[in-house]
């Protein structure tokens, strides 16, 4: 497969936070509050991105928005957590985990007044990062599944076109528009 230049990576992430920041003003969920939050965190998040990108090294950038999915997936399923399954031990020791390892984080996430509102920005940071991470920033694993998904439908070997890392990033750029926000937990 061929190179992609670091250049065009880093204009394909300016233009997809563009992108996500005109589109995502209050359309995913009713709640003012989490809404206020979502778009604070996405803003911080992506203000940070914007600033690393001067720097030369993408894998830096990569290590980082990892550090900071896996943060953000925690306190996101932390808050979505019902009581019905807290009472499971394997939950409850999760839930211990993240108690533990995000004490701050967590004491806002159960703030009776305000624990909404930090759901939002744990929220928008972990979309954020899931975005640039998922699909601008693709890994040659992520770039040959896309390759198999979009030739699956073909019926022989004939018809099987091997698609360049451009072809492929594009396409998962296109994915990562459309599925915006994922917030799976």
């Amino acid at each position: 497969m061929d190179e992609i230049s670091t250049e065009q990576i880093k204009n394909d992430i300016r233009s997809g936070i563009k992108y996500i920041l005109k589109d995502s003003k209050s359309k995913y969920i009713t709640d003012d509050q989490w809404n206020t939050g979502f778009q604070k965190g996405i803003n911080e998040l992506f203000n940070m991105i914007t600033l690393m990108l001067d720097a030369e090294n993408l894998n830096m950038l990569k290590n980082i928005l990892n550090l900071l999915q896996d943060k953000y997936f925690d306190l996101v399923w932390y808050a979505r957590t019902n009581d019905d399954r807290r009472e499971n031990p394997v939950v409850k020791n999760e839930m211990e985990r993240v108690e533990r390892g995000y004490i701050e984080d967590v004491m806002k996430l159960n703030n009776e007044e305000y624990g909404n509102y930090y759901h939002g920005i744990n929220s928008g940071y972990l979309a954020g990062s899931r975005y640039i991470i998922e699909y601008l920033i693709p890994t040659d694993q992520q770039l040959e599944d896309t390759n198999e998904i979009l030739n699956e439908n073909f019926d022989s070997d004939d018809d099987y076109e091997e698609y360049t890392k451009e072809q492929l990033r594009k396409s998962n750029i296109e994915i990562a528009k459309e599925e915006f926000p994922f917030l799976d937990t």
